[in-house]
């Protein structure tokens, strides 16, 4: 009996050797693997695409969301009795004025 399990050794590590002389099936296994690795990386691919687009959807209802909370602030901002708001309405009037005035030149 152990004679049979040295040659079952001995033929283990030939076909250990095989493989990595590039001999044997153990070859298509690694094909099997390359397929597995290609269709991970589709798969993966496709997860991140979706990810950018719901990254995207996201992106655009919070620039949706900031805008009418801006566009509400600065409706209100003549309203207001504090010096710095009324500065800062000022400021604004006073951009807007030039960027007209540059414009038409």
């Amino acid at each position: 009996m152990p004679a049979s399990g040295h040659t079952d050794a001995a033929a283990a590590a030939d076909q250990e050797h095989d493989v990595w002389k590039g001999k044997g099936k153990p070859k298509s296994k690694s094909k099997d693997t390359g397929s597995w690795f290609d269709g991970g990386r589709k798969a993966m691919i496709q997860l991140a695409g979706e990810l950018f687009w719901k990254m995207g959807e996201d992106l655009d209802s919070i620039a949706k969301d900031y805008t009418a909370s801006l566009d509400a602030f600065i409706t209100q901002l003549p309203m207001q009795q504090h010096v710095d708001l009324k500065f800062l309405l000022f400021r604004l009037d006073f951009i807007e004025y030039y960027d007209h005035v540059s414009s038409n030149k």
